[in-house]
């Protein structure tokens, strides 16, 4: 990652053809698309130390989005020598496991993290009050509790030698407890590795 911003694109009146153009500049080059009456959009490019040489060609693209998109990834790696990384936030939700813990996942987003600990709070106390520490309970739904829990892909990390072997039985075992208790978040940061 670095701390480039992103160009800015400006219309320009129709030129001479009537064809719809659209300009952007860097640090170090212009950038010229030109919706023509084929429906295709050419990019161009101009180096801005050169502004004598002509403008060279790129390619076309189906849509401007596509050209603006080459141009951003052509911008980025133009000024790979000139910036410096910036530091990635990585947040690396884990679950605590006594002694250890494992990595459920990692996310930039910390948003998705909460949401998804949310998840598992709302899963736990659904459960905890509707089935209570009853040992009637309707075993179709203790079923469904156990197959659609969001830490489900991680049972077996989870139901080691010291848990029971499914999350309705922990769930009666440690009354009102939630999964979320022994979830938590870590922040890391991370820095692109450069050439």
């Amino acid at each position: 990652m670095n701390n480039l911003q992103p160009v800015k694109w400006s219309k320009i009146d129709l030129n001479d053809l009537d064809e719809l153009t659209v300009t952007a500049y860097s640090a170090l080059h212009e950038y010229l698309i030109t919706e023509l009456k084929t429906g295709k959009f050419e990019l161009k490019k101009t180096r801005l130390s050169r502004p004598d040489k002509k403008s060279e060609f790129m390619s076309y693209f189906d849509t401007s989005k596509e050209a603006r998109d080459w141009a951003w990834a052509h911008y980025q790696r133009s000024m790979q020598p000139y910036v410096k990384p910036s530091p990635t936030k990585v947040f690396e939700l884990t679950y605590d496991c006594g002694d250890s813990y494992f990595t459920v996942f990692m996310t930039t987003d910390k948003q998705s993290a909460i949401d998804f600990m949310e998840s598992v709070k709302d899963a736990d106390q659904d459960f905890i009050s509707s089935y209570g520490f009853d040992d009637d309970a309707d075993e179709l739904l203790v079923e469904q509790y156990d197959d659609n829990h969001p830490l489900k892909p991680y049972a077996r990390k989870i139901f080691n030698s010291i848990h029971e072997d499914s999350f309705s039985e922990w769930a009666r075992s440690y009354a009102g407890n939630s999964f979320v208790s022994q979830l938590s978040i870590i922040e890391h940061e991370l820095r692109e590795v450069t050439k």
